[in-house]
């Protein structure tokens, strides 16, 4: 059990940082998101030296607190209300900006859909049949992840060493299968809108880079 305790860390570690990731794209920008923002900027510190696309996005992002930080009042308001405006300007309007999978991995889309609310059922991430057009939202994908990285944890805390390894698999295939076969095409898109340059860029810079990341450690780390 005490060889297990720090992946058992490192693996709750990786979910809090997944249904983070996954929360921004979810819902409107609030005080709680930017209070989130504030408390996870550590550890995407810590992982900036990984990679461009962390290193670029964490600076980028940390500016971001900074400014909103040194405003107070109606100063504060006003930012906030602009952020506001970018995402609804980015996601909810008539030429918004696609957050599907999808949507850039043409002409099988549909079939996307299914194969990952399959494979989500599969692993206890009912998101329930009404919503299977959600099944491929980056937050979705996202928090799927995050949602393995918690039961790898507690089988770790259970010593079922061979489900553990075959979660960590399953984290592996989806990365390759899915995720990074679409989040940098969203990356790129996000880099030519000008709503997005505040926020929302470097927030997917972090989400390409960490998931560039996290393949490579799932590669490093097969079993246990």
């Amino acid at each position: 059990m005490a060889d297990n305790l720090s992946l058992i860390q490192v693996h709750i570690g990786r979910k809090q940082l997944y249904y983070y990731l996954a929360r921004v794209f979810l819902d409107l920008p609030d005080d709680d998101l930017y209070e989130y923002t504030q408390e996870i900027l550590p550890a995407f510190e810590i992982l900036s030296k990984h990679n461009k696309y962390l290193s670029n996005g964490f600076l980028e992002l940390s500016s971001f607190i900074k400014k909103r930080s040194s405003l107070s009042g109606e100063e504060r308001k006003i930012f906030d209300n602009g952020l506001y405006n970018d995402y609804s300007a980015l996601f909810c309007g008539s030429e918004s900006l696609s957050l599907y999978q999808s949507m850039y991995i043409a002409p099988y889309g549909e079939n996307i859909k299914e194969s990952i609310y399959s494979l989500q059922q599969q692993y206890n991430f009912d998101i329930g049949e009404e919503n299977i057009d959600l099944a491929d939202h980056i937050s979705y994908e996202l928090s799927f992840l995050g949602h393995l990285s918690g039961l790898t944890a507690y089988n770790l805390q259970k010593e079922n060493n061979q489900m553990a390894n075959h979660l960590l698999q399953v984290q592996a295939d989806f990365l390759e299968n899915y995720m990074l076969n679409w989040v940098e095409h969203l990356m790129f898109a996000m880099e030519n809108i000008p709503e997005g340059a505040l926020f929302y860029s470097p927030v997917c810079s972090i989400i390409y880079g960490f998931l560039e990341y996290d393949k490579l450690f799932l590669k490093k780390n097969p079993s246990l």
